[in-house]
């Protein structure tokens, strides 16, 4: 059964309400609820994928709407629905490696999947996906009828696969999970502590789909990121290269002599690292980003660094925010000596304020405020400078 469509006009009826986080409880639904849900590889052939979710005891969190009890409910780590009016229930996300090409399908294994219900239960709806500069206590609750007056379950579907993507060497699927179910009309939830589901690639071929990159050797930083994303990752029968891949710095003509020292460094420590200005790749977005899809698809490339950029206030915003949060005496009346010794190097010099050196020099430059706030601003000022 597929989720329930929000798609349409619903009716919706608000209620601004007095909300107060009562209390916190655990309920049990399956492991301790310090555990994280546990994801387990029962089966991981071309065929099919299959996995094991355990979920833990669920948190159960008192709310009061206009004086009547609710409960969100919440597995630790793990994420919401917000569908805005509809039931705030948990949702579990993991990601496995799927063929190259082709769709995929999904299988619920109902005999060997556990749950138990649990009745008298109002659960709050969500406030929805709501943006960062929104604050949620100033959302009042609402309740979408469409939702809250059928007597079904909801979401209804138990599980449901993403678009299939691909992340450099592999191609893979999102697999979410709703382990709690919850019928607003008879006030029931339907806690899984136990399911099995299983991927099934479906017409290899028959889909076009980018194609993951082949050809090339499994670097040993991507070998960590697959690691922790991909459920049914195993790096085959060659392990992982030990090395990090190559490194592309972008940047105007006349800067590449101040970061030429980066280059030779980071080609000392074995990172193959090339510097190429401008002219040389075009100096507009489509044909910079053409020019690093073709070392990607050529090369082991891994890392790109684009350097350039004015010496304008999210620069500037950029570098004080690094400077202020830092330890030790590094904190604004601190660093502002240094900056005014970097500048004053700056300039009399033959080196221009916006140069990547000296943006560089007052960023890890801060490092020495302890100076400025031990012996005065004045030798923070020359520290500064001498930096």
């Amino acid at each position: 059964m597929s989720p329930r469509s929000l798609a349409r006009p619903v009716a919706i009826h608000s209620l601004a309400a007095l909300t107060v986080m009562a209390c916190a409880v655990t309920v049990a639904a399956g492991a301790p609820a310090t555990a994280p849900v546990s994801v387990g590889v029962l089966e991981n052939t071309p065929q099919r994928i299959t996995l094991e979710f355990q979920f833990p005891d669920y948190v159960e969190q008192s709310v009061t709407l206009d004086g009547q009890p609710y409960s969100l409910i919440v597995f630790p780590h793990e994420a919401l629905m917000l569908t805005a009016g509809a039931p705030a229930l948990p949702h579990v996300a993991r990601s496995v490696i799927i063929p190259a090409t082709g769709g995929v399908q999904l299988a619920i294994d109902a005999e060997r999947s556990v749950y138990h219900e649990v009745t008298g239960v109002n659960i709050v709806p969500s406030k929805g996906n709501l943006d960062r500069s929104v604050n949620p206590a100033d959302v009042p609750y609402s309740f979408d009828d469409a939702i809250y007056g059928t007597d079904a379950f909801f979401p209804g579907s138990l599980a449901q696969l993403g678009e299939p993507y691909v992340l450099r060497d592999y191609r893979g699927v999102a697999v979410d999970i709703f382990p709690i179910q919850y019928n607003p009309v008879t006030q029931t939830l339907r806690v899984y502590s136990t399911l099995i589901v299983t991927v099934i690639p479906d017409k290899p071929g028959d889909i076009a789909e980018p194609n993951a990159r082949s050809g090339f050797s499994l670097l040993r930083s991507f070998d960590e990121i697959y690691k922790a994303h991909f459920v049914n990752y195993a790096p085959g029968r060659y392990a992982p290269l030990d090395e990090d891949g190559n490194m592309l710095i972008i940047c105007y003509d006349a800067w590449i002599p101040n970061v030429q020292p980066l280059v030779n460094h980071k080609n000392g420590q074995g990172t193959a690292t090339t510097a190429v200005g401008v002219s040389t790749i075009g100096s507009t977005s489509t044909a910079i980003k053409s020019y690093i899809q073709n070392l990607y698809n050529t090369t082991d490339l891994a890392y790109v660094l684009l350097v350039g950029g004015p010496l304008n206030g999210p620069t500037l915003g950029g570098i004080l925010a690094v400077a202020g949060v830092g330890a030790f005496g590094k904190h604004l009346k601190n660093i502002l000596p240094i900056f005014a010794g970097v500048i004053i190097g700056g300039l009399t010099k033959n080196w221009n304020i916006n140069d990547p050196s000296i943006l560089f020099a007052a960023l890890f430059g801060t490092s020495l405020a302890p100076i400025a706030g031990h012996y005065g601003w004045f030798w923070g000022v020359v520290a500064g400078f001498v930096n």
